[in-house]
């Protein structure tokens, strides 16, 4: 067979290409070749310079070409141009090519266009001698990227004539893949060994379940490869069967991942707690075939887990009893407050019966004398009488001011709704302070403590309102919510800054606010207070109805009263006017008030006092013995005081006319007597001729209203 001569010249203008006639040749060139793959040839002419020269194509010849066609690696000839002569069958598939498709064309499209200019410095190095690049080729039929290493060198078929270059081009694809499974192992390898974790494998067709080092580091056991039944018998005995059956729901419910903690035995017999987690991989048909996990060394974590537990208990015990002795004093401490508080209450009510029932005694039984001893002295000395009789008066006034101040009667014979009405009444008169009122009914609480808290608490805020809100109105608002009342006052004025208020408190200098938010505390309630500079002032107090949890023992005064009706008032019939005189009984604890009621009573030519009693019960006794026609009645006495004995003899005798008669002059007073039956109500410093004309109007009168 005759190889081609290359007779054709360059195109013009495009001295990288061949001429048609080189191209033809080239493609003479491949048939032979393929002639040579196939064996049908034996030898070949090669025209040259000197002339003809003929090559005979031995046995060794044909089977290195057709070794060059098994081989791994592709093999490529090139021309001076970078033109395929040859392509082997090996890198023609790597091409998506075929091999005869493939000759006569450019190898340079195959290439990355981002590496074409260091291609074509490989072909210029390759043509200069020995070259080795890497590149990325770019299949025809659009399939994956192809690395490749493509080693090159020049042959020159005769001297001085052209050369070519021959070049050997490898896939480097399952290098790179080996490569990367290699730096991934030894990630691997060095993540497990930073994680002092134990990784273990399990081939769960034959049992058998590999382990790193770690399992001589953590659990002392040197071996590689355990067993899975003596695996699965160093489980601690009380978690074994949970830990299996955790492991075969894995595989029943076709799920991915597992973990569980439980206690695994070491080498030496002791047994650590471990967290173990792994991944499991299935066959292609979703059996399970391998689980790849980690164990991990929890002992050290558990027990500071178990000494902080320990540590937690004996802390909530200390807590609980730090809780419980602070109960305990707090209650004691409440005990001890709500003592001081009745001990105060006691020691008011003390020194206002001491008040009442010995000094404002006295000054009326003084007041009494002089109002005898005005009608029977002269004219001249009756001017000094007179003024005797006034400073008593002023003494009697104040005296019963006080009394009022420090045990208010409304308290003790009115209702709540009552004592704050009283209130609003002397704020008005004394300071010219108007107080609306928003009571809802059936307020009363059933605790004496928490009704003279809210009486204190409403008198001590109104009068902050007159000393600093510079406000001529308020309001007070007593609530009934389930179980608890709720006071609230408001006012307008100028307001103040809350974190002052609360330091002037904190510092004792407002002592009345910060003594309601403490009594109040201890009652068991709360107080918010919302006040700002120029917005007005207002409190809450959330109180409970009753004391019982404070243990408390406050029994009601025996003077308190049921509320009759007018209707019942109304039917007081008068004493009938008679020719005989008068009879009366005169009911006072004070003896000497009692002796100068009597005396001056005596002056009386129609009156007769047929008895005398020092409380309550013995002015019931006697009227029931002696039937007088008025029974002139002391309010506050003991064993039954007036307002109950009134009520008692309005039952029993209702023909008995009943003149009430006190020291003080309280309209919750006056208002209780005349509801329990009193037909008239007199004041004990008034002069005698006031009292005598009380009971001359209730004997002579026709009308069965009582005297105003």
């Amino acid at each position: 067979m005759k190889l081609p001569k290359d007779k054709g010249d360059q195109v013009e203008g495009k001295p990288d290409q061949p001429t048609t006639p080189r191209l033809e040749a080239y493609d003479e060139a491949g048939e032979i070749v393929e002639a040579i793959r196939s064996g049908s040839v034996d030898a070949f002419v090669m025209p040259g310079r000197g002339g003809d020269r003929i090559l005979m194509l031995d046995e060794a010849h044909k089977a290195y070409l057709i070794l060059l066609e098994q081989v791994r690696e592709g093999a490529l000839t090139l021309n001076d141009k970078g033109y395929i002569i040859f392509c082997g069958t090996r890198l023609a598939r790597m091409l998506g090519a075929e091999s005869h498709a493939l000759r006569s064309r450019p190898f340079e499209p195959f290439v990355q266009p981002d590496q074409h200019e260091s291609y074509r410095q490989f072909l210029a190095a390759a043509l200069a001698g020995e070259a080795v690049g890497e590149f990325s080729l770019q299949p025809r039929d659009g399939g994956l990227t192809l690395p490749v290493r493509i080693s090159a060198r020049p042959l020159e078929l005769e001297e001085g004539g052209d050369r070519v270059i021959c070049a050997v081009v490898s896939d480097l694809t399952e290098m790179r893949l080996l490569e990367r499974l290699a730096r991934s192992e030894e990630r691997y390898r060095l993540a497990a060994r930073a994680s002092n974790d134990m990784i273990w494998e399990i081939d769960l067709a034959r049992g058998e379940i590999h382990v790193n080092e770690a399992m001589f580091e953590l659990f002392g056991y040197e071996e590689r490869t355990v067993d899975r039944e003596v695996w699965e018998q160093r489980i601690h005995p009380d978690d074994r069967n949970q830990v299996l059956a955790s492991r075969q729901a894995l595989f029943r419910n076709h799920a991915e991942r597992w973990e569980y903690e439980y206690r695994f035995r070491r080498a030496d017999g002791s047994y650590a707690w471990v967290h173990n987690r792994a991944f499991l991989i299935r066959t292609a048909d979703g059996q399970p075939s391998r689980m790849i996990g980690a164990m991990m060394d929890l002992t050290e974590r558990k027990n500071h887990e178990q000494k902080l537990k320990e540590l937690a208990t004996a802390l909530e015990q200390r807590v609980e009893e730090r809780t419980a002795a602070y109960r305990d004093r707090t209650a004691q401490l409440r005990r001890l407050a709500i003592q001081l508080t009745q001990v105060e209450q006691q020691e008011r009510q003390r020194f206002a019966d001491l008040l009442h029932n010995d000094l404002q005694q006295i000054l009326v039984s003084i007041a009494m004398r002089i109002n005898t001893l005005e009608r029977r002295v002269d004219d001249p000395a009756r001017s000094d009488v007179h003024e005797l009789r006034d400073l008593i008066q002023d003494a009697i006034g104040k005296t019963r001011g006080l009394t009022v101040e420090l045990s208010p009667p409304i308290l003790r014979h009115g209702t709540l709704a009552e004592a704050l009405g009283w209130i609003a009444d002397m704020m008005h008169r004394q300071h010219e302070l108007t107080v609306e009122l928003d009571i809802d009914e059936q307020i009363e609480p059933d605790s004496e403590g928490i009704k003279r808290f809210i009486f204190d608490a409403t008198r001590e805020l109104l009068f902050n309102t007159v000393k600093h809100a510079r406000v001529s109105r308020a309001s007070v608002r007593l609530q009934r919510i389930h179980d608890r009342l709720r006071l609230s006052l408001s006012d307008a004025g100028a307001g103040c800054d809350l974190d002052e208020l609360t330091a002037r408190s904190d510092s004792g200098r407002h002592f009345g606010l910060l003594a309601i938010t403490e009594r109040a505390d201890i009652l068991g309630g709360q107080v918010q207070i919302d006040t700002a500079p120029g917005r007005g002032f207002h409190i809450q107090l959330d109180l409970p109805m009753h004391e019982a949890q404070l243990e408390e023992d406050e029994t009601a005064p025996p003077d308190t009263l049921e509320q009759r009706t007018p209707d019942d008032t109304d039917a007081i019939a008068p004493v009938a006017a008679t020719s005989a005189m008068v009879r009366l009984v005169v009911a006072d604890d004070h003896n000497m008030v009692r002796a100068g009621i009597v005396n001056m009573l005596g002056e009386e030519k129609d009156m007769l006092v047929v008895g005398e009693a020092h409380d309550g019960q013995e002015a019931v006794e006697l009227a029931h013995r002696l039937k007088p026609d008025i029974i002139i009645m002391d309010i506050n006495m003991p064993r039954l005081n007036g307002i109950q004995a009134t009520r008692q003899l309005r039952s029993d005798l209702p023909e008995v006319c009943i003149i009430g008669l006190s020291v003080n002059h309280d309209q919750s007073t006056i208002r209780a007597m005349r509801e329990a039956g009193a037909l008239a109500y007199v004041r004990k410093d008034a002069p005698l001729e006031e009292l005598v004309e009380v009971i001359r109007e209730c004997i002579g009168h026709s009308s069965s209203e009582p005297q105003p």
